[in-house]
């Protein structure tokens, strides 16, 4: 994080003017409306449902969305070093199994590329919600998902920008009754110091 710097610094004692001191208070304010004093500055928050999934029994659902580009100049301007990607969704796994061997499941992954680079995963699959059936049973698993990612820019991130790409991927397999989802509620991206 920057230090906050004033121009004028003032003794016990001595008479200051007030236009010293209003250039203070504009130093102060600079330093605050730049988002120097909060714990990171919002580079987008996404609401939509470009990578929502669904799978109803023997199906997968992998959807995927790239977020906008954080550009080499609003990086630099924060002074980032690293991004915090915070995804929180609605997860929702559930079987109904009279047979057993059945599973469902959810995951989520995210992807990063520079300006004019491949995508590359920085977070392989990972489950938030796995269920397996028994010959008898009817398990079921939802509740919000929250995931916070911390990624640390390279300095070709900061030469050229960056791009992220979110994924989910739902299943429900080997028949049966069951449906397996991921909802987006709200992915913020942060940029850090």
């Amino acid at each position: 994080m920057a230090d906050l710097d004033v121009t004028n610094d003032f003794v016990a004692g001595n008479l200051i003017k007030s236009s010293e001191v209003n250039t203070n208070f504009t130093d102060v304010e600079t330093y605050i409306n730049n988002g120097y004093a909060s714990t990171g500055y919002i580079a987008q928050i996404y609401t939509g449902d470009g990578f929502d999934t669904s799978a109803a029994a023997n199906e997968t659902d992998e959807q995927e969305h790239e977020l906008d580009l954080i550009s080499a100049a609003t990086i630099n301007a924060y002074n980032a070093n690293y991004v915090q990607i915070i995804m929180v969704g609605d997860v929702d796994c559930h079987i109904e199994s009279t047979t057993g061997g059945r599973t469902g499941y959810v995951q989520a992954k995210i992807q990063e590329k520079y300006s004019g680079d491949s995508y590359a995963d920085i977070m392989t699959y990972s489950y938030l919600a796995y269920v397996y059936g028994t010959t008898t049973s009817y398990n079921y698993s939802r509740y919000i998902s929250n995931i916070t990612y911390h990624y640390a820019l390279t300095s070709t991130d900061k030469a050229n920008g960056v791009y992220f790409k979110l994924f989910s991927k739902s299943q429900s397999a080997n028949g049966g009754g069951g449906n397996s989802s991921y909802t987006n509620k709200q992915v913020i991206v942060k940029l850090m110091r």
